[in-house]
């Protein structure tokens, strides 16, 4: 679902859950999120996430792209946490 329609749609047909793809579409359009998980790699795009085979891989890939001052968040359980972020 496009980002654009991911919140009209959450709030005509509400399903548990629908909450976090409409916070992880927004948090995708001002940070890539990788993802290090053993679900399919087209199942991970769609979820806007860029899936990488290992955390090493996800780091070398942030430093690659924005140097060496990237900043990282690491959440193992990601998807059972809820980080608070002063910036980001």
């Amino acid at each position: 679902i496009p980002r654009d329609e991911l919140l009209p749609k959450m709030e005509h047909d509400f399903e548990l859950g629908g909450h976090k793809a409409v916070l992880t579409s927004q948090l995708a359009e001002r940070a890539r999120l990788y993802l290090v998980s053993r679900i399919p790699d087209d199942l991970a795009r769609r979820a806007y996430f860029t899936p990488m085979d290992d955390v090493q891989a996800a780091l070398d890939d942030a430093i690659s792209k924005h140097g060496s001052g990237a900043r990282v968040l690491a959440m193992p359980h990601g998807g059972l946490t809820c980080p608070v972020c002063d910036t980001l």
